[in-house]
C-alpha cells in the first residue's frame, strides 16, 4: 500500500505534470548542446521511428528501426521513466504500459489515455537518444571509414549515448532503492 501510494503521487508529479513533459524536453537539449549533436537532419528519422512506435504504425522500416535501437540499448531506458517502472512493479502494479490507473470499472478511454502519457513521457526522451545516436553513428562512420563495420561502429555510438544521456541501467543501486523513500 504504500508504495501504491507513493507511486500514484510520482506518476502524478512526472508522468501527468505538463511541467515535467517541458523540463524532459528542454532538458534533453541541453544534452544534445553538450554533445554537439548538430545534424539536425538526423531529427527526422527519429521522429518518424519515434511516431511509428507510439501511434502502433505499420511501417516495418521504423519498426525494425526501434527494435534496433532497442537491442543497443538506446530506447526504453530512460532515468525518470525507468524509476517509475520499478515503483510500479515494486507496488505490484503493471508498468508495462503505466497501467497504475485504477482499471476497475473506469472508461476504457481514460486507460488509453493514460497509456498514451505514459508512451509520450517515455517516448521525449527516446527521441533525443535516437537523434544522437545518428549523429555520433555518422561520425565515426565518417572517422573510420571501411575501416570498422557498421556494426562496430553502432557499438561505438550506442555506448557514447548511454555514457552521455540519462540512461536508468547505468544508475547506482543505492540511487534505484532511494525511489522507495516518500521524498
Amino acid at each position: 500500500y504504500y508504495m501504491k501510494a507513493i507511486s500514484t503521487v510520482k506518476a502524478a508529479k512526472t508522468v501527468f505534470n505538463v511541467t515535467t513533459h517541458a523540463r524532459n524536453v528542454i532538458g534533453n537539449m541541453a544534452f544534445v548542446i553538450a554533445n554537439g549533436h548538430y545534424n539536425f537532419m538526423k531529427g527526422g528519422n527519429a521522429f518518424r521511428t519515434i511516431g511509428n512506435d507510439i501511434f502502433s504504425s505499420d511501417n516495418q522500416k521504423f519498426r525494425e528501426a526501434y527494435q534496433k535501437y532497442q537491442e543497443l540499448g538506446i530506447v526504453g531506458d530512460s532515468s525518470s521513466a525507468g524509476e517509475l517502472k520499478s515503483m510500479l512493479e515494486d507496488a505490484k502494479l503493471k508498468p508495462d504500459k503505466f497501467d497504475y490507473v485504477n482499471t476497475h470499472g473506469i472508461a476504457k478511454a481514460k486507460k488509453a489515455t493514460a497509456e498514451f502519457i505514459g508512451d509520450l513521457y517515455q517516448a521525449e526522451d527516446d527521441f533525443y537518444k535516437i537523434y544522437a545516436f545518428e549523429n555520433e553513428f555518422s561520425r565515426y562512420k565518417e572517422a573510420y571509414g571501411d575501416t570498422k563495420s557498421d556494426e562496430e561502429i553502432e557499438q561505438i555510438a550506442a555506448e557514447i549515448v548511454q555514457n552521455t544521456y540519462p540512461t536508468y541501467s547505468k544508475t547506482s543501486r543505492l540511487i534505484k532503492e532511494m525511489r522507495k523513500a516518500p521524498v
